[in-house]
């Protein structure tokens, strides 16, 4: 079990990753690269990394002995993702909220299972990692660093 606690400490450190160094300022590509959206990217990158943050802001508080808190957490993040969807309009970010708001429901998913003794879903962290990475460097590549 220490080692379950483990593996859903490091993964919430990875997702707290996502919304400590995100900064809402597109990336100058992004910015030229707007669309005819009358939402800029910054805009649009304000209102995800709001969503984002709202919902992992437990996570501070959270510790590695209290997994519930963390799958709440994530859980959190996809409903606010969810809920903010219909307001990003910009051509170059609402693409990528579909993915980032899968990212914390599988995340959510997986490490409920595994807090509940599940251990046959401990396996899934590693592919949860990867489209962690993919998502979150889209998610850069257009909002930033």
């Amino acid at each position: 079990m220490r080692r379950t606690i483990a593996v859903l400490t490091i993964a919430a450190a990875a997702v707290l990753g996502l919304s400590a160094c995100s900064d809402s300022r597109p990336s100058p590509a992004a910015s030229a690269a707007a669309g005819t959206s009358t939402q800029t990217a910054a805009e649009a990158c304000t209102l995800v990394q709001q969503a984002i943050t709202d919902a992992t802001t437990q996570l501070e508080s959270a510790t590695s002995s209290d997994p519930a808190a963390i799958v709440d957490s994530m859980t959190s993040a996809s409903q606010k993702l969810a809920a903010a969807a219909p307001s990003i309009t910009n051509d170059q970010v609402a693409p990528l909220v579909p993915a980032l708001q899968d990212m914390f429901t599988k995340v959510s998913d997986v490490m409920g299972a595994v807090a509940k003794g599940d251990v046959s879903k401990a396996g899934d962290l590693s592919q949860l990692s990867t489209q962690f990475d993919e998502t979150s460097a889209k998610f850069q590549a257009v909002c930033g660093s």
